[in-house]
């Protein structure tokens, strides 16, 4: 069963999302 591409979309989304904060916490 392979996941429809607005499921593939959101998990890049929230992998860049998670990603990107992580980067900022590291920052502060």
């Amino acid at each position: 069963m392979t996941p429809p591409k607005s499921y593939k979309k959101w998990h890049n989304l929230i992998k860049a999302m998670t990603e990107h904060y992580g980067k900022n916490e590291i920052k502060k």
